[in-house]
């Protein structure tokens, strides 16, 4: 073996009982030997000791024997092989600590992995459960080569994880030991009876999803942000109103499990008891005064909770009328807490207006209150951008005008102008031309006044479907975009002191145009109206010659009878 010791026996010719004496001519380039012995008269003994050089796997020395009455003999050569030790692979250091690693993290360093042995080692590690190595597990070590590999804790339950690493093949080896805890990626903190806090303590955004909890609303599943917080809360269950349910037990804590689907945690709730309602109040007496139109109304209601935990509820007004909330509003409120709650309706129609308020705090529960007022029609103003345009007017072929549904546009006006007077408009159909459409007003603005022609265009700022709920527009949530018309003229022309615009290239269908009037280019405006409009389809070419053919027909039947009666 490298570095260690072997036993050699010499042996030569006898001679008759005379001792043969050995004599070592060369000795070894890689080890010692020791003097020989003899064992008898012919044959001695001595030892080699290796001196550990690496990678030298033959060693040689040369001796000859001498005895009396003969001459000396040749020299021979022994030869010495070399063993190298068997692979020994070591590891630095032996123990790796990653130490609390959040769930889905990671966590890497390095190990360093020598084969002391004398041969060749190759394989791979065989890691615990929770600990890879990225850049692979594979090793090729020659004897006292050393490589460095790095390996990572990545926790995918939460608890401590620990083992000791193997090699496959099995090599003889020191041992490595590894180790790591993983942490949740969210804790949980109480606040109150049936309300927690959420923190996300990973650097990625999680969702938490509920499960049980009998007898309490569950709430959608919760976004949570990188290092955020978001508070939790419970309500009861209106078990009357909920089919195929058993009523709940009231004696016992209820159990909610929230995971974030690596992590479960139970959070008990009390046990459900009766379910309180809210308190929905008006703050302002029904009916209503009369109000001109284009003013605001200040609605004002008042929401109690009356029960000992927290609530949150969801209230939206609507109206036919025009100027309802863009969608629900959320309302929370505390054990015990009144709220008061006021917003502005602006209705947008002339004659009855009915407002409608949806107080909703889940399982089938909500609350209804009803205004009733009547809105007073002017002519001395009109918003610039009203829920619905007023008055509702068409044009159609040859200047009829017919009535059409209000279009369900929200309420987006901010400032009052004056509205252009006496704005009419006919819609004129063409042969072989698509529709004019022309739009009169009374001419009392200077000559130098500019003009800007827009079309309102409604876009659905929520992702779901437009719906009706009785008379009453669903809650949805709308914008208003103009949208320049460039193919109208611009001259204008006065004719009996009204003055005229001509719009073609309309497409066919329904258009809300706005007309804004400005001293100048670019100036504050002067007076401002909204009208909508209805063109036709224009008209086959069959249709369009449909008199002149008629026409050409009779005469030439006149002609033919003619004809017929001059050759009789």
């Amino acid at each position: 073996m490298r570095g260690g010791d072997g036993e050699i026996t010499l042996k030569a010719v006898p001679n008759y009982g005379n001792p043969v004496i050995f004599e070592v001519i060369k000795p070894p380039a890689h080890g010692t030997l020791s003097i020989p012995k003899n064992f008898t008269d012919h044959s001695a003994v001595l030892s080699y000791r290796h001196d550990g050089s690496k990678g030298i796997l033959l060693d040689e020395f040369s001796f000859r024997a001498r005895t009396l009455g003969r001459a000396v003999s040749a020299v021979s050569k022994a030869e010495i092989r070399i063993i190298p030790p068997a692979p020994f692979i070591t590891f630095s250091p032996a123990l790796l600590d990653f130490g609390d690693v959040i769930l889905s993290e990671n966590r890497t360093t390095n190990v360093t992995i020598a084969n002391l042995g004398g041969t060749k080692a190759m394989g791979r590690l065989v890691l615990p459960k929770g600990f890879t190595a990225p850049d692979g597990d594979r090793f090729s070590l020659e004897g006292d080569e050393s490589v460095v590999l790095s390996v990572s804790f990545s926790p995918m339950e939460a608890g401590v994880s620990s083992g000791d690493v193997s090699t496959l093949p099995s090599y003889k080896n020191t041992t490595l030991s590894m180790k790591g805890v993983g942490r949740p990626r969210f804790e949980i903190i109480k606040k109150g009876p049936a309300e927690y806090e959420v923190i996300n303590r990973s650097f990625n955004p999680i969702r938490m999803n509920f499960s049980g909890g009998s007898g309490w609303q569950l709430p959608a599943e919760k976004p949570v942000p990188p290092n955020g917080r978001e508070t939790i809360s419970f309500q009861q269950m209106v078990w009357g109103e909920l089919e195929g349910l058993q009523h709940p037990d009231q004696t016992n804590p209820s159990i909610v499990q929230i995971s974030d689907g690596l992590t479960v945690i139970d959070m008990n709730l009390p046990p459900p008891k009766r379910f309180i309602p809210l308190m929905v109040q008006r703050g302002l007496p029904e009916p209503l005064v009369a109000t001109p139109f284009g003013a605001s109304i200040q609605i004002s209601f008042r929401v109690q909770n009356r029960s000992e935990f927290p609530k949150k509820a969801r209230w939206t007004a609507v109206s036919q009328s025009g100027g309802g909330t863009l969608g629900s509003q959320l309302l929370e409120l505390g054990p015990g807490e009144v709220k008061e709650t006021h917003f502005d309706w602006v209705p947008t129609l002339p004659g009855e207006a009915v407002l409608k308020l949806l107080v909703d705090e889940g399982a089938k529960n909500s609350h209804e209150l009803f205004w009733k007022t009547r809105v007073l029609a002017s002519s001395h103003s009109i918003p610039i951008a009203a829920s619905n345009p007023s008055p509702t007017l068409s044009a159609s072929a040859e200047g009829t005008s017919e009535s059409t549904p209000p279009l369900p546009f929200p309420q987006a006006e901010t400032r009052i102008i004056p509205r252009v007077d006496d704005l009419v408009c006919r819609c004129m159909n063409r042969w072989f031309r698509s529709p004019v459409v022309l739009l009169e007003w009374h001419g009392v603005t200077p000559s130098t006044a500019s003009i800007t022609l827009e079309e309102l265009v409604m876009v659905r700022s929520e992702e779901h479907a437009f719906q009706r709920e009785g008379d009453s527009l669903a809650p949805s949530s709308f914008e208003l975009n103009a949208v320049p018309l460039n193919n109208f003229k611009q001259g204008r022309r006065r004719e009996e002191d009204r003055e005229t615009i001509v719009i073609s290239h309309l497409s066919p269908g329904w258009h809300l145009l706005r007309l804004t009037l400005y001293a100048e280019r670019d100036s504050v405006p002067l007076a401002c109206s909204q009208i909508q409009v209805k063109v036709p389809a224009r008209s086959p070419w069959w249709e369009a010659w449909k008199v002149p053919l008629g026409i050409l027909s009779i005469a030439l039947l006149l002609l033919f009878l003619r004809a017929h009666r001059a050759s009789a």
